[in-house]
């Protein structure tokens, strides 16, 4: 199914390395997500990742995480590379749940 991106410490304000939105559209970050179908895909070197027994669920909840919207890989995963304020939490692959973000 859809993985889930999730804002997370919901106290902490975005970090000045995330992108400016622009100010005709007010869109926010996460009006990017697709939520079509795709594959898992890789996600760099340059970010942080752990991997978690469990189901996304259990790791939202582990996080203390707000702000749920559902992505696909690759939107999911590019959020989460160039917004450091966000995380990607994969579906759970084989018993374990990949979380991947700039700021973990």
């Amino acid at each position: 199914m859809f993985s889930r991106l999730k804002k997370y410490f919901s106290n902490q304000e975005t970090p000045p390395s995330t992108p400016p939105t622009s100010p005709e559209s007010n869109a926010s970050p996460t009006s990017v997500l697709s939520r079509d179908p795709d594959l898992p895909g890789s996600f760099g070197y340059k970010v942080a990742w752990l991997a978690i027994p469990g189901s996304a669920d259990e790791v939202f909840a582990c996080l203390g995480a707000q702000e749920i919207s559902e992505a696909n890989w690759r939107t999911g995963i590019d959020l989460a590379y160039t917004n450091q304020g966000y995380v990607f939490v994969s579906p759970p692959i084989q018993g374990w749940t990949f979380v991947i973000g700039r700021g973990l």
